[in-house]
């Protein structure tokens, strides 16, 4: 049994030594990729999700948490980064005026459907009160599913921004 167990750890042993050994192994084809990896962390956008914080993105030291309300990049290193390119920058333009019309188009909605309370108390008539509420309340709900279509097809935009930026950027260093 004690000479089971010795050969077991052994084995367990070798099999961790000779991982933990293949990764300090040092060479010339090692340090290339680790000046390569250095320059993919430093100089190349990298998105992250953590379901208490949201969507991140980051750019070097430098990130920014993407909230649903946001139609533009509050950190002025990674904006200017995406707007270095000119197709990164059309897209990211593109972002940025779709989340602006969609953030309008989806509280325009949204006062259309709180207004609808209105007519409940100042309209006299039974049928017209019901039908400016119905109606106020049934446009804002379709303007409302609009605008919120809307802000998320911008999202795509920015996705791109950050693709082709990073594309751009891989090719510099192929260069």
């Amino acid at each position: 049994m004690k000479k089971l167990f010795v050969v077991l750890v052994s084995i367990l042993l070798f099999a961790v030594s000779k991982n933990i050994n293949a990764q300090e192994v040092k060479n010339e084809k090692t340090n290339e990729n680790v000046n390569f990896l250095q320059f993919y962390d430093n100089e190349m956008f990298h998105w992250n999700f953590n379901s208490l914080g949201g969507l991140t993105l980051y750019y070097g030291n430098d990130n920014w948490i993407y909230k649903t309300s946001d139609f533009k990049i509050d950190n002025e290193r990674i904006r200017n980064a995406l707007l270095y390119y000119s197709d990164s920058a059309q897209a990211y333009n593109s972002f940025r005026k779709k989340a602006i019309a969609g953030n309008i188009v989806y509280w325009s909605g949204i006062v259309l459907i709180v207004g609808s309370i209105i007519p409940v108390f100042i309209v006299d008539n039974n049928v017209l009160r019901t039908s400016l509420y119905t109606g106020m309340f049934t446009g804002g709900l379709i303007i409302t599913i609009i605008g919120d279509f809307q802000f998320n097809s911008s999202q795509s935009n920015l996705f791109n921004a950050v693709y082709m930026f990073n594309r751009n950027k891989a090719r510099e260093l192929n260069n």
